[in-house]
């Protein structure tokens, strides 16, 4: 016998081919739209599909059974009462087929719908035990069908409810224990409500921990699974109609690309603009009035609930996923797609008009908010089973699978804030609600999850932890209790405590609360304090539940400050990973890493030898002597007047990746991430190279920073200085920057003045720049020939070579280490560099499987990184590892182990994440 299950994990649903190898016949059972994946197995296995059978009429997913029947001249057969528009071979309970030695069995079950059967299968004809049984939706591991979509046919949920009871109880709870079972879907279907992950059990399994099998009283059992069943989704019913029909098959075409002009005019005409892509990337920008359903999640289940089936489509995202989406709309009969828009990149550049962004909130954002807008109307699109187990406070239940017909709801006029489990259905609602003209629209990074994890107040059935309950003082009477003892917390994030924060505060951010709260003193009161009052308050919530003696300090900051209280500038930056307060050395978390192109200025990683010096930049002077024709002393003024030019570049540490050396070395032992990149504007040195004219004899240009101090063996201070070749300083579009992503150089970055050197490590770079100085001979000094050189053996002799380029290098940014997530689909994101050229790939190895191409974010850019990402799967549990290695277009790609060398300079193997998949 060959029997294969064929699993869609992005419609939860299973399919089966069986066939007998010595006879060469086969079935499909429950085949999806596109069928070439059967077509191709039972060529590679020497078989002919002789019969398609489909356990029911589907709702949940457009059935492939004309697209099989067309492909091999397979019969077609249903249970008996399908009442199809087409030819088919009914099959009766107790009918027997015979595929050779291989043999099924037919039982009629009706209960999910009148004509359910389920399958038994033998893989000998005399056998006495059945392999397995393919159960349809009668019976799920976990669950069973839900009995109430046929409602609008005149069969209450009550009557299929007491047919399901006898089906499961008088025909497979009769099998034995250790037959198969084989459902027809897993978790994330909408055909039951608490569908198991697993794709097979066994009868006994089930028997088991079933919770409807539990109930062997059968009133007992139909209150059990008639309650509680999620939403029907918005087309089961167009669908299950659709399946009954003689319909057009599948079309797998590309769709064509249409210039925007017929984009418009499609939609003036009244076609959806539907946009696939990833919600981070339509937030950034989108064409105005378009759809989001994100393809990497449910995609055409969500695209079913919000989009009408009556209406054209236009995709408007990314013409490479153009035929994907395509797919997998007509997959659940959404096959009115016209076309895709040709190039959405072109009309963000030129057409502006036509872009909007979208807004997203995190946590903390929601919670400032509710305090600001008395009628914010906050809603959830999650089913009724996910919000049985809370909600926000005062939010409204709204599930997905009803939204689209639900909107006149909502008013248009006050904001709006969507929010879901994890933060994907509620970036659909939202881009619904905007399509529809509502302005102030946003959704909820991260979802009720999110707020749930913090430990922020939720509602569950009749109790609310109300936010707006909690105390509050005033900002005079919070500094009285602080002057009596009282802890002020303040909740905000850590680039706002940056900017000012109330002397003696702790931080401790919104979303770290609940973590961390063991921290917080039970024998004191605590003032929360954040921007306005609004996430303040919520934790002052959170903290009273918990049993702190909490109250909110009304008017957060702003209200202190009114007040005339004392306020401190600056502070730390959990952004930042510091290995040395002095000097100051200190590299970027890999969290902070997330974002876009470039760094903060806050979150920049810094790498110090001594202790920062600090120069007026209105006295500050770079000179510029030695063998020049012209010597020069510039102030920044002057060099502010001076061509211009800015530049995207990543600076890393020679250094970065010391802790990766085995056996280990001496220095700073950074990890992964002393790299960031930045836009630093500047005057290109060969503008100034040139200005002051380098004389013939000219070889090296030597750099002089203001910083000074003690090194190994050396009595007296030594500044730090480096030199290039007059070819390198000329050649490698080295800046002289006086800004840094739009800002004045911050004092740990250099300020007033630094050097960029593009493409070399940070050692080249030289910060604090007061002096430049051409001389005719290798320039010796401890930073150039005592420091920053690959030292290693080679040939028998000791080779000494000295760090220039950056070696490429990918870096994961997601998953980060140890994480645990959820088996199935993986996304792995990260960035990409090389000091020698451009990016040319990045791949991904999970649990020491095959590389993976990833996919390159944006254009390659020559000094920056690359960001890039890979949707792959993940469906074993427990540990493994996720590995990345890049190569770049010269060729050069990540080892496996660092190449070892005294110094430990270079270190660039391949990062390996562990997770836990669960």
């Amino acid at each position: 016998m060959i029997f294969s299950q064929h699993y869609l994990a992005c419609l939860s649903h299973a399919s089966y081919l069986i066939g007998d190898d010595t006879t060469g016949r086969a079935v499909v059972v429950d085949p999806r739209r596109d069928v070439d994946v059967y077509l191709g197995e039972a060529a590679a296995n020497g078989l002919d599909i002789e019969r398609v059978i489909e356990t029911h009429v589907h709702a949940d997913f457009l059935s492939g059974h004309l697209e099989l029947a067309a492909a091999s001249g397979a019969a077609i057969s249903y249970g008996e009462g399908a009442h199809v528009q087409f030819p088919v071979d009914e099959l009766r309970d107790g009918q027997r087929l015979s595929l050779g030695d291989v043999t099924l069995e037919i039982l009629a079950t009706p209960g999910h719908t009148p004509e359910s059967i389920c399958i038994v299968v033998y893989e000998h004809a005399d056998d006495e035990m059945p392999y397995g049984v393919l159960t349809g939706d009668t019976l799920f591991v976990g669950d069973v069908g839900r009995p109430d979509l046929y409602a609008s046919a005149g069969l209450s949920a009550d009557t299929l409810a007491r047919e399901l009871y006898h089906s499961l109880h008088d025909k497979l709870l009769r099998l034995p224990d250790s037959a198969r079972v084989f459902p027809a879907h897993g978790a994330g279907s909408s055909c039951g409500k608490q569908l198991s992950s697993e794709t097979s059990s066994t009868i006994g399994e089930q028997r088991q921990a079933n919770y409807a099998l539990q109930c062997t009283d059968e009133d007992q059992f139909v209150a059990a699974v008639t309650e509680g069943q999620p939403v029907r989704p918005h087309y089961f019913e167009f669908d299950a109609l659709r399946n009954r029909e003689l319909r057009p098959l599948l079309d797998e075409q590309a769709p064509p690309l249409l210039d925007i002009d017929d984009v418009c005019a499609c939609r003036d005409a009244g076609a959806i603009l539907l946009d696939s892509r990833e919600p981070a990337d339509y937030a950034c920008g989108h064409l105005r009035g378009a759809v989001n359903v994100g393809l990497q999640g449910r995609f055409a289940e969500w695209a079913g609930d919000v989009l009408s089936p009556d209406s054209d489509i236009v995709l408007v995202g990314d013409p490479a996923a153009a035929l994907e989406s395509k797919l997998r709309l007509a997959r659940v009969g959404y096959d009115r797609v016209l076309g895709q828009l040709r190039d959405l990149a072109t009309i963000f550049a030129h057409r502006p008009d036509l872009v909007e962004t979208s807004s997203r909130l995190n946590i903390e954002q929601l919670a400032e908010l509710r305090g600001l807008e008395p009628d914010l109307q906050i809603v959830d699109v999650r089913g009724p089973g996910e919000t049985a187990a809370g909600t926000i406070p005062m939010a409204r239940e709204i599930p997905l699978a009803v939204f689209a017909d639900s909107i006149a709801a909502l008013d248009p006029t006050t904001p709006v804030v969507l929010y879901c489990g994890s933060g994907y259905r509620s970036v659909v609602a939202a881009s619904v609600l905007r399509a529809a003209g509502f302005e102030d629209v946003s959704d909820l990074i991260g979802g009720y999850g999110a707020w749930k994890s913090a430990g922020l107040p939720s509602s569950k059935g009749d109790k609310a932890d109300i936010i707006g309950d909690a105390p509050h003082v005033g900002a005079r009477a919070a500094k009285k209790m602080m002057d009596r003892g009282a802890l002020l917390l303040d909740v905000r994030e850590p680039d706002e405590w940056c900017v000012e924060h109330a002397p003696h505060a702790m931080l401790l951010p919104m979303g770290r609360v609940h973590a961390r709260h063991s921290e917080l003193p039970r024998d004191r009161p605590i003032v929360v304090v954040c921007r306005s009052g609004g996430r303040s308050a919520a934790v002052t919530a959170s903290l009273r539940q918990l049993g702190f003696d909490a109250v909110n300090l009304a008017g957060g900051m702003c209200a202190w400050a009114s007040a005339g209280l004392p306020v401190v500038s600056g502070g730390g930056d959990p952004g930042l990973i510091v290995y040395r307060e002095e000097p100051l050395n200190c590299e970027t978390s890999i969290a902070a890493l997330i974002g876009g192109v470039v760094m903060p200025n806050a979150r920049f990683y810094v790498r110090n030898h001594f202790a920062t010096p600090a120069l007026d930049p209105e006295l500050f002077e770079l000179s510029v002597t030695g063998l020049v024709e012209r010597p020069l002393h510039l102030s920044l003024r002057d060099l502010r007047n001076m061509p211009s030019q800015s530049q995207v570049a990543t600076l890393e540490c020679a250094g970065n990746g010391r802790s990766m050396f085995d056996p280990p070395v001496d220095g700073e032992q950074w990890r992964f991430s002393a790299a960031s990149t930045a836009e630093w504007t500047g005057v290109p040195l060969v503008e100034i190279l040139d200005r002051a004219g380098l004389t013939p004899d000219a070889r090296e240009v030597v750099f002089r920073g203001a910083d000074s101090g003690l090194v190994g063996g050396v009595t007296a201070p030594v500044r730090f200085e480096r030199s290039l070749s007059v070819d390198d300083a000329r050649g490698s579009g080295a800046l002289v920057a006086y800004a840094m992503n739009g800002e004045s150089l911050p004092l740990q970055h250099g300020r007033p003045l630094r050097l960029v050197v593009p493409g070399w490590y940070a050692v080249a770079s030289v910060k604090w720049l007061t002096e430049m100085e051409a001389i005719g001979e290798p320039f010796q000094a401890f930073f150039q020939t005592d420091r920053y050189f690959y030292e290693h053996e080679r040939d028998g002799q000791i080779v000494r070579e000295p760090v220039r380029l950056q070696r490429v290098r990918a870096l994961i940014t997601e998953p980060t280490d140890n994480a645990s997530v959820t088996a199935g689909e993986l996304v792995v994101r990260g960035v990409a560099w090389s000091g020698a050229a451009a990016i040319d790939r990045v791949d991904v190895s999970v649990g020491g499987g095959a590389w993976q191409p990833a996919r390159l974010i944006g254009e390659r850019r020559r000094h920056s990184w690359q960001w890039w990402e890979l949707f792959t799967r993940c469906d074993t549990r427990g540990p493994t590892t996720v590995r990345a290695r890049a190569t770049d277009l010269a060729g050069c790609t990540q080892p496996d182990r660092p190449a070892w060398n005294r110094l430990g300079y270079g270190g660039n193997a391949i990062q390996t994440v562990s997770v836990m998949i669960g």
